[in-house]
Order: structure tokens, then C-alpha cells, then sequence
């Protein structure tokens, strides 16, 4: 973030705390009212009106903006990290773009447990219970791999730096040098070295830091009833 930025962000969060300090009473009031609002928005007209009362119903939108700031830098040229002959054991996870080319190469060799090991202790127990739901075994991955690895390279393209996480923009290359998949991990430093995360799944700037106008619009849960 440079010194102009820092000022702004800082400038907002010194209005906020002003603002909301003398509006507490008004805030606690205005989310009862909120939280009323939804329950009765959730329910069905006939529930909530008399049978003879009319309404003209109409679904409208609020957009809340919320600013993420991170650093982007481009590598000029991207990192290859497709080295004939090395091993995963071999590489240590000093630096972000070392884990992913751990668990890269853990996936070519077909070494499962070394894979896991690349995502934080966290992301393994979600992994682990999405594998369970959907019956997937450590030999479906194998084979996966295989089938979708092989002859492919890897590169490290960009490097995004948000809050205590770095972002790595990377990008499968086939054969012919074309490529094929680009898509961004998060990793978080831990006590063993760098580890790919998932506490960024749910965060619009993973996958949307790229995005060409800077805005983008997710809709939060709705409050219509499925």
C-alpha cells in the first residue's frame, strides 16, 4: 500500500469509528428494525397482512461497497516451476510459489499424503470431509492427476499480496507451450513453511483481483425463501 493510500484508509477508518461511536444507539435500533424486516420478508403476504389488503410487491436491490486493497506485482518473466528430476520432499516451503511447486509436483507423482500436506491443517479437514461426502478416495485423485498432468509445466505468472495472505496467479502450459488453465491460490505462513489455504473461498478478491473494471457485485444469501 503506498504512503497516499495509507492515509485514506487510514482517514476512513477514523470517520467510521467517529460516526459509530455516536450512532450506537441508532445502530442497535435500526438492526432490530432490519432483523424484523427479514423475518417478515420471509414469510408469506398471507401470513403477515389481513386477506383483504392489497399490495403491490416488488423485489429491489441495495449495493454495499466494501474496498479491498492488495499489491499486485507481474513477474516479468513468469517462474517455471516444472524441474526435471527434483522431487517434492526435496523443496522446502520458504517462499509461496515453493509450496505450490511442492504440492505440483506431489500431484505428478502421484504421493497423496505429501499433496495434504501442503494445505494447512484446516483446509485438509475440509478437503477430507468433501472427499467423504462425495466418495472420492485417494486413488480417484491418483489416477486424476495422472490422466490430466502429464507432459503439462507450471508457471507462476503474478503475485498478490492481501492482508497476511499471498495470492499466486499460475497457469498449466501443455506441450505446445500453450496455456491451458490459469487460475489463483492463496497460501498463509505457518510454522512449517508456506501453505496453500481455503480461508479465502468465500472472499470476492480471489478470484475476482483480476477483474478489468476493479468492481464486482456478489450477491450476499437470499432473503426470499427457496
Amino acid at each position: 500500500m503506498c504512503f497516499c493510500q495509507k492515509i485514506i484508509y487510514e482517514s476512513k477508518i477514523q470517520m467510521n469509528r467517529m460516526f459509530y461511536g455516536k450512532r450506537a444507539a441508532a445502530r442497535a435500533l435500526i438492526s432490530s428494525i432490519f432483523l424484523s424486516s427479514n423475518f417478515l420478508f420471509a414469510q408469506n403476504n398471507s401470513q403477515v397482512l389481513p386477506k383483504d389488503v392489497k399490495a403491490i410487491e416488488s423485489i429491489r436491490s441495495l449495493v454495499v461497497e466494501k474496498t479491498y486493497l492488495f499489491k499486485v506485482a507481474k513477474l516479468a518473466p513468469a517462474i517455471d516451476l516444472t524441474l526435471q528430476g527434483l522431487r517434492s520432499e526435496a523443496i522446502a516451503s520458504d517462499f509461496p510459489f515453493r509450496a505450490l511447486q511442492k504440492q505440483y509436483l506431489s500431484m505428478r507423482e502421484g504421493n497423496y499424503e505429501q499433496f495434504l500436506n501442503t494445505w494447512t491443517p484446516e483446509s485438509r479437514v475440509l478437503m477430507e470431509a468433501r472427499n467423504a461426502k462425495e466418495n472420492r478416495s485417494k486413488d480417484f485423485w491418483i489416477k486424476l492427476w495422472k490422466q490430466n498432468l502429464t507432459g503439462i509445466s507450471l508457471k507462476v505468472k503474478t503475485v498478490i499480496t492481501y492482508r497476511h495472505f499471498v495470492m499466486l496467479e499460475y497457469c498449466l502450459v501443455s506441450e505446445g507451450k500453450v496455456e491451458t488453465v490459469c487460475d489463483t491460490a492463496a497460501f498463509v505462513s505457518k510454522s512449517e513453511g508456506w501453505q496453500m489455504t481455503q480461508e479465502l473461498a468465500s472472499e470476492p478478491v480471489l478470484m475476482n483481483w483480476n477483474h478489468p473494471s476493479g468492481r464486482v457485485q456478489v450477491p450476499p444469501d437470499s432473503l426470499i425463501p427457496k
